[in-house]
């Protein structure tokens, strides 16, 4: 009797009353209906999850299992947010540039922004974003590793520039991504890259993965600590699970093992006597201390008035001159070339809605290989829209529907 097997690297398999849940990259899960999956045969799941055959069926039948999976990946949802996800993979028909929600963010310079997921296992009171795992944000989104790793050759090898740096530096905590270590290794190896960093709020960080993101390339740990007190650090993260002192730990061993940016927002008036604590925590260790402003963003989180820059920088000297240690030393980037716009402020176009956006009455359109998000726009996947652009400027889009 025939067996066939079907095996894949990002899902993993288990049975349910309700069917089959499919969980993708560990975080993310559907279900496909019993019914859909007794028409096809009674399939035997793999010891590893990752394998499912199908007894007394030809393999070439069997493969009609991927269509279970292409109709059913649209109930999507992320476990840790409890949200609807959009899969983004190569034949999705959404570009990985165009938004700064997923994908690859380019400037012009030689730092490159790479976004493989949205969500975040926290809940910070100042979060620039409006991100978190209690965010009224409608949608979360993560990306096929081929896909974004293939981008993101494409658009080094159209810039041709040695000593490229890059950023994951997701809207959300990069290290729920669950081939980080596999991203960062093969991004590492592309060619012009000469650094990858993480930015990291660290509640993921172990030994282990420290060890095993520094064996796959990784260059750099940018860490969010607000706050060294355990009160204040845990009201500054929004859960009352934070471990302060265990994110501490990981600090000092990660700063043995790789280039360690210990970074905080200063918000006024929530943790000014912390900043200093973290500066001498930073010097303890070897590292560096890269002191943030907070932005009160329009649609991020405002838990105190935001301060200019003038005050900004006046207090860093003042804690320089204090600690006798640099915080003003932020390298500025170098011009590299840009792919084209193929859109200006204020065009005209037409564009096919591809996914749902972050917010209430938004959605992710596609054109001409980029992204846009549309406000105003309560159109169904599939259906073509006439958009004004709003805002076009680094290959990021926003328009309105017309």
């Amino acid at each position: 009797m025939a067996t066939a097997k079907l095996k894949f690297n990002d899902l993993e398999f288990r049975k349910t009353k309700e069917g089959l849940e499919v969980a993708l990259l560990g975080n993310y899960n559907f279900i496909i209906p019993k019914g859909d999956i007794e028409r096809l045969g009674q399939p035997t799941i793999g010891k590893d999850r990752h394998a499912i055959e199908f007894k007394g069926l030809e393999q070439k039948k069997a493969e009609r299992f991927n269509f279970l999976i292409a109709n059913n990946i649209h109930k999507l949802k992320n476990k840790i947010s409890n949200r609807p996800a959009v899969y983004i993979h190569q034949n999705s028909g959404i570009p990985l540039m165009g938004t700064v929600y997923f994908g690859i963010v380019d400037k012009g310079s030689d730092m490159v922004e790479v976004k493989p997921i949205s969500c975040c296992n926290i809940n910070c009171v100042f979060c620039s974003v409006g991100e978190g795992i209690y965010s009224r944000k409608e949608v979360d989104y993560v990306v096929e590793e081929d896909y974004l790793v293939n981008e993101l050759k494409a658009l080094l090898e159209y810039k041709k520039h040695e000593g490229m740096k890059i950023f994951i530096n997701p809207h959300g905590e990069p290290l729920l991504y669950r081939n980080i270590i596999s991203l960062v290794g093969r991004i590492s190896k592309l060619k012009y890259v000469e650094t990858v960093s993480i930015i990291t709020n660290g509640v993921l960080l172990s030994k282990a993965l420290i060890d095993g993101l520094k064996e796959a390339g990784l260059t750099q740990i940018n860490l969010s600590i607000n706050a060294l007190d355990e009160d204040k650090a845990r009201m500054l993260s929004g859960i009352k699970s934070y471990d302060i002192n265990s994110i501490k730990r990981s600090a000092e061993y990660a700063a043995k093992r790789l280039k360690l940016v210990i970074a905080p927002v200063w918000i006024k008036g929530l943790n000014d006597e912390e900043i200093e604590k973290i500066i001498e925590f930073a010097k303890k260790l070897g590292a560096e201390a890269g002191i943030q402003k907070f932005i009160a963003h329009k649609k991020g989180k405002k838990p105190a008035e935001e301060i200019g820059w003038d005050d900004f920088y006046s207090k860093l000297g003042e804690w320089e001159k204090r600690h006798s240690m640099k915080l003003k030393g932020i390298c500025r980037p170098e011009e590299t070339r840009e792919l084209p716009m193929p859109f200006k402020r204020d065009d005209v176009i037409e564009a096919e809605i591809v996914a749902p956006g972050r917010n209430p009455h938004e959605m992710i359109a596609a054109s001409r290989a980029r992204s846009i998000v549309v406000f105003g726009c309560d159109g169904k996947i599939g259906d073509a829209a006439r958009l004004r652009l709003i805002e076009a400027k680094h290959n990021i889009f926003v328009g309105k529907e017309i």
